[in-house]
């Protein structure tokens, strides 16, 4: 059964983007939210969120 997981993209703009992802459990979950993060070089960060709790937190690469 697929969840609906929000990944939030931080790149200094408030309020953040963010994206709805459709996963089967938290480690795809945080697999999309590390996609997403080397997609979009200017995010120093995603955060994911099922519902209203904060599951992760990835920090981007400082060199890009």
């Amino acid at each position: 059964m697929l969840k609906t997981y929000t990944i939030y993209l931080r790149d200094g703009r408030e309020p953040p983007r963010f994206e709805p992802a459709l996963c089967r459990n938290d480690v795809e979950a945080l697999r999309r939210a590390r996609e997403l993060l080397a997609l979009h070089p200017e995010c120093q960060a995603v955060e994911v969120f099922f519902g209203e709790t904060r599951l992760f937190h990835v920090e981007g690469d400082s060199k890009a």
